[in-house]
């Protein structure tokens, strides 16, 4: 396990800011047989386990400027499934993880940063993810940066000089009863705002 360009920001919690996009949904090409999509194609489960990781993709693909993306964790398995972004090569892996590529980075449910096969822990508080989290990504094409948050709070993690590309919302997901729902960013942005709120008086 080793670093690669991760930045860690050891900073006081900071609130993940957003902007208005369209919600994306998951694309049906090279859907596989036991992956299930429902809610007008925003939430994706697997009935029963796979031999190896079934990756989705998303539809709306960022070749500039900034995007954001939220995935609601429904039911979280035994917590295997990555969830980030794609483009060249890695949006060919329809089995096995997007993020053993080159140009796949993948945000472990437990918590773990993959990219090009390699793993990073987060540092600081908990990176994983549970039942009902919510991981906000920011895809920023203009300051070549990739960014994650946990129920709108910001993660210690930027990805700095991403390559220039036609990126794509990825889920990798291995375990039977696992679901994960695309949600709209701004919705549950003013959820977790609120709650931070209150717990701050």
């Amino acid at each position: 396990m080793r670093e690669f360009g991760i930045e860690n920001q050891q900073k006081k919690s900071k609130m993940f800011t957003t902007f208005s996009n369209p919600t994306d949904r998951f694309d049906t090409n090279g859907l596989v047989g036991q992956v299930k999509l429902t809610n007008e194609r925003r939430t994706v489960y697997l009935p029963e386990p796979a031999d190896n990781y079934v990756t989705l993709f998303g539809e709306a693909e960022i070749e500039v400027g900034k995007f954001e993306w939220s995935v609601r964790v429904d039911k979280a398995g035994d917590r295997q499934a990555v969830i980030g972004v794609a483009t060249g090569s890695a949006l060919a892996q329809i089995s096995g993880k997007f993020c053993d590529e080159t140009t796949g980075f993948g945000y472990g449910v437990n918590g773990l940063f993959r990219s090009g096969g390699e793993i990073t822990a987060g540092k600081g508080r908990d990176c994983s993810l549970s039942e009902g989290d919510v991981l906000f990504i920011r895809l920023d094409l203009k300051l070549k940066t990739l960014q994650f948050a946990k129920n709108g709070i910001l993660l210690d993690i930027i990805i700095p000089r991403v390559a220039p590309g036609k990126y794509r919302l990825a889920i990798a997901l291995v375990d039977e009863g696992e679901q994960y729902t695309i949600v709209n960013p701004t919705d549950y942005l003013a959820r977790f705002a609120m709650f931070q709120f209150r717990i701050s008086q």
